[in-house]
């Protein structure tokens, strides 16, 4: 008789400890969460500056060309007055092209400091996934689903870095 309580109050021990451990686990799992739903905001956000800035170095860079065809022509036609404005022109457009190279250097070192910091974040969550995959898939998760996803942006981050 000693040995079934013992028996069970060892069970009961384990099954007791089990919950706990899956609850500690989840309220882990729910701050990886955390910090995933905040990362996918911080890489929009700064994947989004890149892009602008690099459509506006972009658009800087043609009105530079067109600045500078029109000065050849100028110069090559020999009108004084036209040069003197072309040549305003064209160094204004050469002020507004290396503010907009800046702006893109800027957002690059951004993006790639964000990108390796979220890219850390990943790799976190990843292991904390495989170690814990039996617990969190009891408790409902699709680890399947979440390490694909996690590979997927790891992929485009790497691919984005180079």
């Amino acid at each position: 008789m000693r040995k079934i309580i013992t028996l069970l109050l060892v069970f009961a021990i384990a099954v007791l400890s089990s919950g706990c451990m899956d609850s500690g686990t989840m309220n882990k799992y729910e701050s990886y969460i955390q910090v995933y739903d905040n990362d996918i905001d911080e890489y929009n956000s700064v994947m989004n500056e890149l892009i602008e800035k690099q459509d506006n170095y972009n658009t800087a860079y043609e009105e530079y060309v067109d600045a500078s065809d029109s000065y050849s022509k100028t110069v090559s036609s020999g009108a004084r007055i036209a040069m003197m404005y072309a040549d305003v022109e064209l160094s204004d457009k050469e002020d507004k092209l290396d503010v907009a190279l800046n702006q893109l250097a800027t957002a690059k070192n951004n993006y790639e400091f964000t990108a390796n910091t979220i890219y850390s974040h990943l790799d976190e969550f990843e292991f904390f996934i495989i170690s814990n995959e039996e617990t969190l898939e009891r408790n409902g998760v699709d680890t399947v689903q979440l390490k694909a996803e996690i590979q997927d942006w790891k992929e485009e981050i790497r691919y984005n870095l180079n």
